[in-house]
């Protein structure tokens, strides 16, 4: 049997440890544990970087740019800042187009998002015009010669809507529906989108992958680089690209857009587009050049827009093709973005 030596003989040691674990303390023979704070440790602080004058202007840049793209995304009506909403809102466009040689024609518009916050799952109802249109958004959508027949032959569908991953660093949502008019088309969707800030530039990635059982799968890229020129005005550089199975074919489109804000009521956007396809070869088939002025005319939720535009199309050997598209939109729910 091991004896513990004597407390006379151990105290010479103890004292030794607590004086070397406590520097400073006084030598005493109190047993008392926990009394003291731990041996100190000497911190090396990092040195100040020399480039440490950038951070201010770094976060400010970005914050202000962050800042001002999402207000004329909203301002503009921009897709993604619907598409990736988790609140009700509701959207209701009618659009007169002028085109050559004095042709009139209509086009109508509707998005609903109704958010279910009593559901299991917390789903959204969503209504939706042309479900299936095409993601790249080729001009000269198709258009009807009174503005009863451009709400009527719409394509309406309905669904239902949920935001995955919270706490991820991407925006997830799936939805699946129907279509409203016969025959029925049902759908589903999955919506992956991220930003990120890098430099003087915010970067915005979208990939939708769908699947319609009339025309069966399909995804959609998109990429937008967006870059502050001032606190009013705004540079974006957009790529898309969208592939569906049935013509295993991608159709493209690149366009450059400049944003002003005269107030906070009042902006305009320049913008030059090229859109093409991948086969039988890579090619330029339609190029576009437009004018959007957008003006807010009553509260927060009506809007005005005056958009000139010049097509050139390959099917038309590129002869210029002028319209004036003038758009009647009201938004409801754009407090929650």
């Amino acid at each position: 049997m091991i004896r513990r030596p004597p407390r006379s003989t151990l105290f010479p040691y103890t004292t030794l440890f607590r004086s070397l674990s406590c520097p400073g303390r006084a030598e005493t023979n109190d047993d008392t544990e926990n009394d003291c704070p731990g041996p100190a440790i000497a911190v090396q602080k990092n040195e100040a970087s020399v480039f440490h004058f950038l951070d201010a202007p770094q976060k400010n840049i970005s914050t202000g740019l962050e800042w001002l793209s999402k207000r004329i995304d909203v301002f503009f009506a921009n897709e993604n800042i619907y598409n990736e909403s988790t609140g009700s809102y509701a959207r209701l466009s009618a659009t007169t187009i002028f085109r050559d040689g004095g042709k009139k024609s209509f086009l109508g518009d509707l998005n609903v998002r109704v958010e279910l916050p009593h559901t299991q799952k917390k789903l959204n109802l969503i209504i939706e015009t042309d479900a299936d249109k095409n993601l790249a958004n080729r001009p000269n959508q198709p258009s009807q010669p009174t503005p009863n027949q451009a709400l009527s032959s719409a394509t309406y569908y309905a669904g239902v809507e949920k935001k995955l991953a919270a706490k991820s660093a991407w925006d997830i949502h799936t939805s699946t529906g129907i279509k409203v008019h016969f025959p029925l088309d049902p759908f589903i969707r999955l919506r992956m989108s991220r930003e990120v800030l890098f430099q003087k530039w915010k970067f915005h990635f979208t990939e939708t992958l769908f699947h319609f059982h009339s025309r069966g799968n399909g995804h959609d890229a998109t990429m937008e680089w967006d870059h502050a020129l001032s606190k009013t005005d705004l540079f974006r550089i957009h790529t898309s690209g969208t592939w569906w199975d049935d013509t295993d074919t991608y159709d493209l489109n690149q366009s450059l857009t400049f944003f002003h804000e005269f107030t906070e009521r009042r902006a305009l956007s320049y913008s030059i587009s090229v859109f093409g396809t991948n086969k039988p070869i890579m090619e330029a088939d339609t190029y576009l050049l437009d004018i959007h002025y957008r003006q807010l005319l009553h509260k927060d939720w009506l809007f005005y827009e005056i958009n000139p535009q010049v097509l050139y199309q390959k099917i038309n050997e590129f002869r210029p093709e002028h319209s004036l598209s003038l758009k009647l939109e009201m938004i409801f729910g754009a407090a929650h973005f």
